[in-house]
């Protein structure tokens, strides 16, 4: 039996989207004070916003990156399985019906 298994790179790592998205949101606040005791105070909430889009779209990022695909070749079938930690769908197909082409 072959096993394939497709997935991304994923070379950011959950600590080290922590310190990115930490350390762009100091930058910010720091930022937004600055302009707050300038008398701006109203970029303030936006830069809370853009935080909050910041984190938000950090965590879809990581959550998307750890999913993968699962190909088994068997002698008389062909099953595929996607999903993020375990199977969240599973295909198989009889081996005379299929043709797997494997490009690198």
């Amino acid at each position: 039996m072959t096993r394939i298994v497709i997935q991304p790179n994923a070379s950011l790592s959950k600590k080290g989207a922590f310190w990115l998205v930490s350390s762009l949101s100091v930058v910010m606040l720091l930022i937004s004070a600055w302009f707050a005791w300038l008398g701006l105070w109203l970029i303030a909430p936006f830069a809370g916003l853009e935080i909050i889009l910041l984190v938000v779209i950090f965590r879809y990022v990581l959550k998307d990156s750890r999913r993968k695909q699962v190909i088994e070749i068997s002698t008389d079938e062909v099953r595929i399985e996607e999903g993020i930690d375990c199977p969240e769908c599973a295909s198989s197909f009889k081996r005379s019906w299929v043709q797997v082409v494997l490009r690198y």
